[in-house]
């Protein structure tokens, strides 16, 4: 078992959820009652932390939003980087922030994740 399944055992905990670990594709996906997903994927030396809301009538508006308030000068926090992704015929947008593989703790990626969703209310927003 290696820090990131650790971390996941961890973080899964704090949200009722036991044993929560990466597939065998080396990702996971959660989807909450709100319609929104968050997944986490192990990337080399890096953890990618998405979270994602569905845009099935405003996706282009919603898209040029997030990239708005993605730009370097809007910069507060994690970076974010902003896209639109097609998951069972629904586009959804999707915000994605990275950490340090050795800095993914459960109490890290709880944080992350919490503010990917905050930046989504806040992209919708602008």
């Amino acid at each position: 078992m290696n820090s990131l399944d650790r971390a996941l055992g961890a973080f899964g905990e704090t949200i009722g959820l036991d044993r929560l670990a990466l597939g065998p594709g080396g990702n996971l996906a959660l989807q909450l009652d709100s319609g929104r997903r968050v997944a986490i994927e192990a990337a080399d030396t890096e953890v990618l932390i998405y979270v994602s809301d569905p845009v099935p009538y405003d996706a282009p508006t919603r898209l040029l939003q997030a990239w708005r308030r993605a730009h370097h000068s809007r910069l507060a926090g994690y970076p974010v980087q902003a896209a639109l992704r097609d998951q069972d015929s629904i586009p959804r947008l999707l915000a994605l922030t990275r950490l340090p593989a050795d800095q993914a703790d459960a109490a890290a990626l709880r944080r992350a994740a919490d503010t990917l969703a905050r930046w989504l209310d806040d992209a919708r927003a602008d």
